[in-house]
């Protein structure tokens, strides 16, 4: 009986290790797919801005504001 109760603790940890390592992967892939828009938006938030006063130019309101940058909240 006690052995029965063990080796489904050990079936169910190998269960959670299992699962673990699939949430590791995506998360790293999520991790590097986060990496690349911030790099994309950081090349393409100046000239955004530029194109974006320009629409609010002819729109008729002449203010400049860029776009915000990206802050790093959990790095």
């Amino acid at each position: 009986m006690n052995e029965d109760k063990l080796d489904k603790i050990i079936q169910s940890i190998q269960s959670i290790e299992k699962r673990l390592d699939v949430i590791e992967n995506n998360t790293i892939k999520m991790d590097h797919h986060i990496n690349f828009i911030e790099k994309t938006y950081n090349i393409v938030r100046l000239p955004l801005s530029w194109l974006k006063s320009r629409f609010e130019y002819i729109a008729g309101s002449p203010r400049y504001e860029e776009l915000p940058p990206i802050e790093n909240v959990g790095k």
